[in-house]
């Protein structure tokens, strides 16, 4: 599967960016404005209490199981400039059914291609002149094929 063009949003001031799979238009209208960003602020608002720290920014990636269940993956980064071998990375798994959005403890892993996104956002912010301009700037060109180029938005 490949992305859609990574869209950025934020939640209390962190920093997210979220990467959409082709194939969540099966649970997400694409014609309804803003219904990743309001999906990731529900998550977020919802969930609060399960995050230890929401981190200096956030990587989400947006899936369909074979359930079709909606499923979001957060990689929360922290302690970015603390450490010399760049942030540490706490991923969650959550899981949305009707109206709940709840962490999936049962999926304790992840794919390739969510590995090659973050391997290419890293490498991305490293070459950046700084945080701010690295999250504010263009998100990385993607290896394999995994960007489709389209934007998920209708």
């Amino acid at each position: 599967m490949a992305f859609y063009k990574p869209i950025k949003t934020e939640f209390q001031g962190t920093p997210v960016i979220v990467y959409p799979e082709t194939g969540i238009e099966s649970v997400l209208d694409r014609k309804k404005e803003n219904i990743i960003e309001d999906h990731i602020m529900t998550l977020y608002k919802l969930n609060k209490n399960k995050f230890k720290t929401i981190g200096d920014y956030n990587i989400d990636f947006l899936w369909i199981d074979k359930k079709e269940d909606l499923m979001t993956d957060v990689w929360i980064q922290s302690e970015t400039d603390s450490w010399g071998s760049g942030p540490l990375y706490d991923p969650k798994v959550f899981r949305k059914v009707n109206r709940s959005i709840k962490p999936d403890n049962n999926i304790e892993r992840g794919s390739g291609n969510v590995i090659l996104v973050l391997a290419a956002e890293e490498t991305q912010r490293r070459n950046s002149d700084n945080f701010k301009s690295y999250i504010k700037g263009e998100r990385p060109d993607l290896p394999f094929g995994l960007a489709s180029g389209r934007d998920f938005y209708i």
